[in-house]
This record gives C-alpha cells, structure tokens and sequence, in this order.
C-alpha cells in the first residue's frame, strides 16, 4: 500500500517480477518474484477477502502500457489495462479453545481451577469467569476442572459441553466459512452454516476429551456446577487492604480442630444436620473486626441452619491505622491512609 506493484516489461529483464510471459517469451527457470504487501479486505460483505489487482495485457509488446492503477485504462479495444476486486476464500485461522465456567446458584462464593492439557488455564474460577481463547494444534485435548481452596467438587453436580462456533458449508462440513458467499463460489455447493455444533460433552464429569479437527475450529467449553442440595455453612474473610497474607483463626461448634483463612480463602462446613450453630474468629495483633454477618441474617454467633440451607457468613478485618474515607462502596466503608478514623 502506497507504492505502486512492480513492473518490469518482458523485454527488458531476464527477471520477471510480475511473473507472467507471452508465447513468444522463452521459459525462464528459478523466476525470481517480488514479495507485495497486500491489503486483506471484504469490501463488499460477502465472506470473501477482495484483493485489488491490476492486470495488463496486449497485441503488442513494444507498446504495452504500465498498468497500476484505474487511471491508467485505455478506450481501446480491446483495453490492455483493467483493475477490479478479486475474490478469494477467507483468510485461515488457527484453532482455539475456550474453558468457560457457569456456577448455578451463580452467587455461590466456592471457586474452581480450570485446566487445557495439563496447563492451569484459570484460577479461583467463579462464575462467567473464562480462560479465553487458546490455540490449540489438531488432535485432542483434555479440557478439565479442580477444586480451589476451600471447594470440594463433591458438592455440585457437574457437566461439560464443548461447541465449534466455526461456520461450515452445507454441501462439505469441512469447508469453513463466515457467509454464504464462500460456499456459492466455491466447489463445495450449499450455504454457510454459522450455528454451533457441539463437539463433545459429558454428564456428571469433571474432565472431558476433545477432538480438534484439521480445519480451524473455535470450541468454547462450558463447565457448569449446579450445587447439590445440602444443609452447610461457609465463612470466608475479607481484609482491608485487599490481599493482606494475614491468616486468622476461626472457631467453630461444628469444627472442634478450628481453621485459619486469609483474604478471599473460603472454609466449608461439609454436611451438617438443621440447627444452631455459632463461628468466631480469634482478631490477630494489629487488626480490627469491622463486621461480620450471615447472608440469611443471622448473626455468626446464632447461626440458625434449616434444613437443605447453605449459609455464607463473610468476616471483614481491617488493618489498624488503615480507616474509612467517609463514604460506602459495596457495602464496605472505602478505605485510605488517613487518621483520626473519621467513620463511614
């Protein structure tokens, strides 16, 4: 782009860089072409990628003119200049994988590890989060998902389902395409497919093969964890300033060993029988417990558990010397280097 295409006249080099001849040209061996950058563009929205070209031809080769752009066409007949879009296939694009994960309640706070071959792809998934888009090479490939700190597996029901939102052509599914076009112009008749077929899935699984095929393929797998009905409490902790490595030490009547947890980690109860039950953390030196509260309302120190009911109780700490700036967000006083503690 930007400077012309080069032109060499076949009388005037052994070397053509255009790389065409005439009848009366001798055949040339090892032809040495030059390299163009060319603009991949769809101008017109059919799918195909429209390549400007020039093409120049004659009678009389003495006289043939340098074709570069429209400018250059003749009135003659017939014109030994013309320049139009070419349409050609879509461009290749390399194969992806995508692990995705949906948690159902999608409030539920237990996190997981997603995993591609091996290889943590994310960690602490929760729901809606995703790996993004991984290239992946044809064969298959293992899409996967281990419990984060805090989580047991055990507790949800699991599925895995794997879709290629690739477009294919209808008369040959090996064919990729994103319009009607590539298919119409192609030897493969039909039109573009652009729904998403499933490729592979599972049911109460936690690990799923995949097979990617030669042609390029864009395969999002959707892990989905539907909790089991259970009768639980889990307590998790949230520090100011967020990340803190402070570990605090919780006591609990159902857990006579106790736990620690530090920011964000979360502690599950496992199967409990429908009753009172209380948590209390022990405040390390230098902190502050600013709230503490159950989602079902109840106070960590009177936790009334029915039957079937999950039960989230969040501990909040701050560190002394880090206050309230004044104002609410989320719920929690922002914080800020500032003292006296002027309250929220």
């Amino acid at each position: 782009p930007g400077s012309p295409p080069p032109f060499v006249h076949l009388n005037e080099s052994p070397t053509n860089l255009c790389g065409d001849f005439d009848n009366a040209f001798p055949q040339l061996e090892d032809v040495a072409l030059a390299e163009l950058e060319i603009p991949c563009l769809d101008v017109n929205g059919d799918g195909l990628v429209d390549l400007p070209i020039c093409l120049t031809w004659g009678t009389n080769p003495t006289s043939l003119p340098v074709c570069l752009t429209e400018d250059d066409l003749r009135p003659a007949s017939p014109t030994q200049c013309r320049c139009a879009s070419m349409n050609v296939l879509g461009l290749p694009s390399p194969s992806v994988i995508e692990v995705r994960k949906e948690l159902d309640p999608p409030e539920d706070p237990r996190r997981v590890d997603l995993w591609l071959d091996d290889a943590l792809s994310f960690a602490g998934a929760g729901h809606l989060d995703t790996s993004g888009s991984l290239p992946v090479l044809e064969g298959n490939h293992d899409v996967a998902e281990s419990a984060g700190q805090g989580t047991d597996l055990a507790d949800f029901e699991a599925s895995i389902s794997c879709l290629d939102y690739v477009g294919r052509c209808t008369g040959d599914t090996t064919q990729v395409c994103v319009a009607d076009g590539i298919c119409e112009a192609s030897p493969w008749p039909g039109v573009c497919d652009l729904s998403p077929r499933q490729v592979a899935s599972c049911t109460v699984c936690n690990e799923l093969a995949v097979a990617v095929p030669s042609v390029a393929s864009q395969i999002v797998c959707t892990i989905t964890n539907v909790r089991l009905p259970a009768t639980e409490i889990l307590v998790r902790v949230e520090t100011l300033p967020p990340g803190d490595p402070q570990a605090f030490s919780f006591a609990a009547s159902y857990d006579g060993a106790g736990f620690d947890l530090t920011d964000g980690q979360l502690h599950d109860s496992g199967a409990l029988a429908p009753g009172s039950y209380t948590v209390s953390e022990t405040v390390p030196a230098n902190w502050e417990l600013f709230a503490a509260s159950c989602d079902d309302g109840s106070d960590p120190a009177a936790i009334g558990l029915d039957f079937l009911e999950v039960v989230t109780c969040t501990f909040s700490n701050r560190k002394v010397g880090i206050f309230a700036s004044g104002f609410e967000v989320n719920g929690l006083c922002e914080w800020s280097l500032v003292s006296p503690d002027p309250g929220c």
